[in-house]
């Protein structure tokens, strides 16, 4: 470099010289920009794939194939090569070796780990610190860690047989909670054209029907989202029920979540027997759960497909990416195993509280969690319900290997999400802050509260 400066200067001029030198200097400074540099991971909108990666999915499903390979979500263009224990695991299912991958294509390269920080320390990142899919579809929603607001709407996602009517009956029974599902209109009040608060089988509810894309249309239409008259929403629909909302009643996703292999034999079985149910199917009476299983009537990655919004195409894994970032950043999550706590959890997060008769309401709480062990409770094939390994187990599996996945999320949210309540909403809140509207004298919560009748 110093030969060539000394050369320049002996025969060039000094201004051509300086032109020279800026010259040189900027042509490799774009060139290191254009061929290394900082190291992006590119935004993919769903649906939207790379070239790289449309030939990547060219070869058969996940767990079929000899040495077939799928692309990283992490790192669309970085292959994620076979091993010996990806081959092990893929004899055990390929639910499994799904897992391994998830689990591999949350690993930075060594050489991005300067560009994007390990916050936790063990060279591996969850789906929140990498580039991820942007969630469309649900502008009206807070992420779960955004501060809470009196006019923040708690929506239940009703994962069916994951004991959500158990949490809809204590926050409609118990709590007193005026609710928007699909209850309200029922006894002709489908095609209501305004809005108001009914009591079918004693619970309030607003009427309008939240279970149907047109149902929510309609409530669209006269008013609902910025009615305020529901306090709590229950779909099994997720993007739909953005229609819901608006910017001055931001939505707030809560929801509790079962081992996918266990909710899928317990829906069997409950369909087998629910002849009040409009799924109701009794040609499954004399089904065996290996028939169901390989049969075209089993659910296939039922939360996956609807936290993805791909309800129709083969899923692969970008729906698992969408699907994973929507918990992680919409989600307050419960889990069946632990229902009481779930509930606590829920009361905690949204600040319910006992306003009308606290005795009568914690009895009314402990008769779902302590006596009868959850609505819709279904115990009479439990001899029957396949043990993990077996056939059917299996057959399930494969069935529901991308919900696997989601369930060990949610299984690191709920060990996560305790920390989001904080000390000012210890356990047992709701008795903390009650009040009771129907005692003599009566009491009120600072705000003020409307005694129903």
């Amino acid at each position: 470099m110093e030969l060539w400066y000394r050369w320049c200067r002996h025969r060039m001029p000094t201004r051509a010289l300086i032109v020279m030198v800026f010259v040189t200097f900027g042509c490799f400074g774009l060139t290191r920009n254009l061929g290394g540099g900082r190291r992006r991971l590119p935004i993919r909108f769903p649906g939207q794939k790379s070239q790289q990666e449309i030939a990547a999915t060219k070869s058969l499903p996940l767990g079929k194939g000899k040495e077939h390979r799928r692309t990283s979500i992490a790192h669309p263009k970085k292959a994620i090569p076979d091993d010996e224990s990806t081959a092990t695991q893929r004899k055990k299912g390929s639910f499994q070796n799904l897992h391994l991958r998830l689990s591999r294509s949350m690993e930075v390269a060594d050489d991005a780990t300067d560009e994007v920080g390990d916050l936790h320390g063990d060279g591996k990142y969850s789906s929140k610190e990498l580039e991820m899919p942007p969630l469309y579809g649900l502008s009206n929603f807070k992420d779960t860690g955004d501060k809470f607001l009196k006019t923040d709407v708690p929506i239940f996602w009703h994962v069916p047989k994951a004991g959500g009517s158990t949490i809809k009956d204590v926050a409609g029974s118990c709590h007193r909670l005026v609710m928007a599902s699909n209850v309200g209109v029922s006894g002709g009040h489908a095609n209501d054209t305004e809005l108001e608060i009914v009591h079918p089988g004693g619970s309030a509810f607003v009427n309008i029907d939240t279970n149907s894309v047109e149902g929510i249309e309609h409530a669209k239409d006269i008013g609902f989202a910025e009615s305020g008259l529901a306090n709590i929403i229950v779909s099994t629909l997720v993007r739909e029920t953005n229609d819901l909302l608006s910017p001055n009643h931001m939505g707030r996703f809560f929801a509790v979540f079962r081992h996918p292999i266990e909710r899928a034999v317990s829906l069997f079985y409950y369909l087998q027997v629910a002849d009040w149910e409009k799924t109701y199917q009794p040609e499954l009476a004399n089904w065996t759960i290996e028939e169901y299983a390989v049969s075209d009537r089993v659910e296939n990655n039922w939360m996956t497909r609807r936290l993805s919004g791909n309800m129709v195409d083969e899923l692969d894994e970008s729906d698992l990416a969408i699907a994973t970032e929507t918990l992680r950043k919409k989600f307050f999550v419960g889990l069946t195993t632990k229902m009481e706590e779930s509930m606590d959890r829920f009361e905690r997060f949204f600040r319910w509280t006992y306003h009308i008769a606290p005795i009568n309401q914690e009895k009314c709480r402990n008769k779902f969690f302590l006596e009868e062990g959850g609505a819709n409770r279904n115990d009479k094939k439990a001899v029957d319900r396949p043990r993990e390994g077996s056939k059917a187990w299996e057959l399930l599996a494969e069935k529901n290997k991308f919900d696997l996945v989601l369930h060990d999320v949610v299984k690191e949210l709920w060990d996560e999400q305790e920390q989001l309540l904080g000390p000012s909403y210890p356990q047992g809140y709701r008795q903390i802050k009650q009040t009771c509207c129907k005692c003599n004298p009566p009491t009120y919560p600072p705000g003020g509260f409307e005694c129903p009748k």
